[in-house]
């Protein structure tokens, strides 16, 4: 069960040493999601050499006022350089298209729907995004898979996506990554 990976996640987000990477559709704005990211917070304060990557769809982790983004905004503004929050928009929603195709209709034009979930050298891979509804009313697979050359594999994979992504700054603004091309 999900549940079971959660509290897994939450044990891996408070050993990690060296690297926490989330790439998900989108991380929920509820009680559990809070939880996880008051754990991303912690261990960051423990563990100066401690980075955290995060890689959401823009338009998924945008969508309403309270959001993914808004979430995690409160790591990017406290850790800086620790904390690297990168939102993948697809090139397929820009222009007039952009402009005329509503909320959550925009979706249906591209997103990141990666969920990969690695710590250190642990990497969970997962049909789940970290939400209540996955956490608690529904059952999806995963597998753990603790190997040092496949966590750095997905590392250097997210990270390139990161490249071709918004990144997130300290003052909400989203702009290109700073190795945009």
């Amino acid at each position: 069960k999900w549940r079971a990976i959660l509290l897994d996640v939450h044990k891996a987000a408070r050993t990690a040493r060296e690297r926490i990477v989330l790439a998900s559709l989108y991380l929920g704005t509820g009680h559990l999601e809070n939880n996880i990211v008051q754990t991303l917070r912690k261990s960051l304060q423990q563990q100066s050499a401690l980075r955290v990557n995060v890689l959401l769809d823009f338009t998924r982790g945008t969508r309403g006022e309270t959001n993914s983004k808004t979430m995690l905004l409160p790591l990017v503004r406290d850790f800086g350089d620790q904390v690297q929050l990168s939102l993948y928009h697809t090139p397929n929603l820009r222009g007039m298209t952009k402009r005329l195709v509503p909320p959550r209709w925009n979706e249906l034009l591209g997103l990141q729907h990666m969920k990969v979930y690695l710590f250190d050298d642990a990497v969970i891979i997962s049909g789940a995004n970290l939400s209540n509804d996955y956490f608690t009313n529904r059952q999806d697979r995963y597998i753990l898979i603790e190997d040092k050359p496949l966590a750095d594999f997905y590392a250097e994979f997210i990270s390139r996506v990161q490249e071709f992504s918004l990144a997130v700054g300290e003052n909400a603004e989203v702009v290109l990554h700073r190795n945009w091309q």
